[in-house]
């Protein structure tokens, strides 16, 4: 496995791969036109990625809210590789890039019934500051300071 983080400018063929990714991870909720938006529109949009050869094995899409804030929007490992550390070598690489960009926080946010993404927040140091409804889904949002 192999993970690399890719920035601006977003190649068309990287955006397809990574939207057919979501798909796979999020079976009829993904959305290729959010994605490629946000990729396109929000500040400092960086996507980590987990690759074994041309195959996506997982991904984590953030982008700046504030200069020294980046928030963690989106992130999935497809359902053959996960529990194998995937998540966590992706969210560990994703704080680092952070870190050395000068951010000092990392926010996030899950549906309420994701227990393995609540479970791997909580362990890596996130803590819960409160919660949201949107479209009548709750919602976690939880902070870390890098």
């Amino acid at each position: 496995m192999q993970l690399v983080a890719v920035q601006r400018a977003f190649a068309p063929e990287f955006v397809s791969r990574l939207c057919a990714c979501a798909e796979e991870v999020f079976p009829s909720r993904a959305e290729p036109d959010e994605i490629a938006w946000r990729l396109e529109q929000m500040p400092d949009a960086v996507v980590h990625v987990a690759e074994d050869g041309s195959r996506l094995l997982g991904f984590k899409i953030a982008y700046a809210t504030r200069r020294r804030r980046l928030y963690s929007w989106l992130g999935g490992v497809v359902p053959a590789e996960r529990r194998q550390g995937v998540a966590r070598a992706l969210m560990q690489a994703q704080h680092g890039w952070a870190r050395e960009r000068g951010y000092s926080n990392v926010e996030t946010g899950t549906v309420r019934n994701n227990l393995a993404m609540l479970s791997l927040d909580l362990q890596s140091g996130f803590r819960i500051i409160g919660t949201y409804s949107r479209g009548g889904t709750i919602r976690v949002l939880m902070t870390k300071r890098l």
